[in-house]
């Protein structure tokens, strides 16, 4: 779990079956204004804010992400950045930062770039779903 800037609390973890290391799993991530302790898949999406109607779903590459910038298939530290832009919730400031102090040195720079890189795609895709949104 990271205590993040904006005093926020995230937790991000995969879900391993038989899975070789690298293969493809799924991943759930968390952020709460208290200390998170539920180490449980998510199992329901966040609900709609005022005025919106749906959330938009969208992917991230994390594993990928992960070998890019740190070297190995460890998605953890790259979700909070996509969950992030996906809600808004808070700044990238908070992921990297947390991320960082977590893992402080090389390690933590390169997880902290993979969670701004995450956080990048996740708001480039949404820029790209608003005019189909607006019909």
């Amino acid at each position: 779990m990271f205590t993040a800037v904006e005093g926020r609390y995230a937790q991000a973890f995969p879900s391993f079956g038989s899975e070789r290391t690298g293969a493809p799993v799924m991943a759930f991530c968390r952020i709460d204004d208290r200390p998170i302790h539920v180490r449980e898949p998510v199992t329901r999406r966040a609900r709609p804010g005022p005025g919106q109607a749906h959330r938009p779903v969208v992917t991230v590459p994390a594993t990928a992400l992960a070998l890019r910038h740190a070297g190995r298939p460890v998605p953890g530290a790259v979700l909070p950045g996509g969950l992030a832009a996906l809600t808004g919730c808070v700044t990238i400031d908070s992921p990297a930062a947390a991320v960082q102090d977590r893992f402080p040195g090389p390690v933590g720079e390169a997880n902290a770039d993979a969670a701004r890189e995450a956080y990048d795609h996740v708001r480039i895709a949404r820029e790209e779903r608003l005019p189909a949104e607006a019909d």
